[in-house]
């Protein structure tokens, strides 16, 4: 089963859309911004709709307000983790729905979020008038994101050039080649690199996952 956790807005149609995609979505959890009451009612009715068609098929939607505030990616960051950790399978985090605020409060909590829940979580944001989407797995993300220096370094001359080996790397970069095998078996340890061939030795190159993402 997969749960989708989705910012929302006034619009029911983005999520609509991905729902009727993958009906192996049972589970639906929707944020809001709580602005005013007003506004409110008009997201409602929106999650109303998505609530429907989620239970028409057997499933379960539930809808999250927040208050725009010092606490505000505080109390994303508390809902996630409730999500991830009752979860047992994949958890869809759609970035597309909703104000921007919200939006982008809720990609630094998940980026904040513990690697043990991030492992289970794919950030997917959408084209809202066109196909397209970017997808990436959260906890590939973290790491790209937490890198120091010299794996970054390492990282960046074999995203450019495709495949390398080690002493390719070295040279490139100017790092040491004892540092350069070092970097390149963590990398590869945190799936950001993987191991593509041996004809001149062990060459790597990018996940392809982050591949589509980077390049």
């Amino acid at each position: 089963m997969v749960i989708l956790v989705a910012t929302l807005g006034f619009d029911a149609d983005l999520i609509l859309r991905k729902l009727s995609r993958n009906l192996d979505i049972r589970q639906v959890v929707c944020f809001s911004l709580w602005i005013d009451e007003n506004s409110f009612k008009r997201v409602q009715s929106a999650f109303n709709t998505i609530r429907f068609f989620v239970e028409k098929f057997g499933g379960k939607a539930e809808l999250k307000s927040f208050v725009i505030g010092k606490g505000l990616i505080r109390s994303i960051l508390s809902e996630l983790e409730k999500v991830a950790s009752e979860a047992k399978d994949r958890i869809e985090l759609s970035l597309t729905g909703g104000p921007r605020l919200l939006v982008v409060a809720t990609m630094i909590a998940s980026l904040i979020l513990d690697s043990k829940f991030a492992e289970k979580i794919v950030l997917i944001v959408e084209g809202e008038t066109f196909e397209g989407s970017l997808e990436v797995n959260l906890k590939l993300l973290k790491y790209f994101l937490s890198l120091d220096e010299d794996s970054e370094r390492i990282f960046r001359v074999i995203m450019s050039r495709g495949k390398m080996t080690a002493p390719e790397v070295s040279r490139e970069t100017g790092i040491s080649k004892s540092t350069v095998y070092k970097k390149l078996r963590e990398l590869a340890q945190m799936a950001l690199l993987i191991l593509v061939g041996r004809e001149k030795g062990e060459e790597y190159s990018v996940n392809p996952e982050l591949d589509k993402l980077l390049i």
